[in-house]
């Protein structure tokens, strides 16, 4: 999936690469409240406002994390999901830099309806960590990115969907995850097809290829929820 579009080029190619990238997503965890994400109203009803008002409040905040992000990371991915929701927010966070600081950005956790947590991360082994003066296993996500997902797990567990692109173990290092989508790769292919995910777009028949211990066995997957959730 890494690949497929640096070696396909013609038309065809590139929609057989997003129709393998749409099959492989996978529902790991739902926790009924999040999916599918809703798509606005052109207006809001009686006023006329629009859903795209600078003036209003963001409902759905998307986060963009890794330990390095690089150039092309969530490019395809805002760009789709502005399609589908333009009032969202976004912030691009790694450690390095993040166009928003962590309290402006926990602070649009708390106040949002949703949020998507698309976290980018290596495919590699687990490298053992400090945690609490206790040294465990960690699968990706560390210093400032993995404590700010940590973070909006303590705080918004409920509202929250994790997007794995790249490594599906990422849960291993966060179990309180409710919500848990996997993409497998970072690929434009991916991000699309994730988003496409999150609204109900595609009912993928994606399976675990490996197991995720104390969380779900390889072929494991869930139905794709179809109908909208109840607040």
């Amino acid at each position: 999936l890494e690949q497929v579009s640096a070696l396909t080029g013609k038309p065809e190619d590139m929609d057989f690469a997003q129709h393998i990238a749409d099959e492989a997503v996978t529902l790991v965890r739902d926790n009924g409240r999040m999916l599918p994400l809703l798509k606005p109203e052109v207006s809001s009803p009686g006023t006329g406002t629009s859903d795209t008002d600078p003036n209003a409040e963001y409902r759905l905040v998307v986060i963009f994390l890794a330990e390095a992000l690089e150039g092309t990371n969530g490019h395809e991915f805002e760009k789709a999901l502005k399609l589908r929701r333009p009032d969202a927010k976004t912030y691009y966070f790694d450690g390095r830099f993040s166009y928003g600081a962590v309290p402006e950005v926990l602070k649009a956790v708390s106040e949002a309806d949703q949020v998507v947590i698309a976290a980018y991360v290596v495919h590699g082994a687990a490298r053992q960590v400090m945690v609490d003066g206790k040294l465990v296993n960690s699968f990706g996500l560390f210093g400032p990115s993995g404590r700010l997902l940590q973070q909006v797990l303590a705080d918004a567990p409920q509202k929250t969907v994790v997007l794995a692109l790249g490594s599906p173990y990422l849960i291993e290092s966060f179990p309180q995850i409710q919500t848990y989508i996997c993409a497998y790769a970072m690929a434009p292919t991916s991000e699309i097809s994730a988003v496409k995910a999150l609204f109900g777009e595609i009912q993928s028949r994606g399976k675990l290829p490996v197991t995720l211990p104390g969380v779900a066995s390889r072929g494991f997957s869930l139905p794709w929820p179809t109908q909208q959730p109840s607040q």
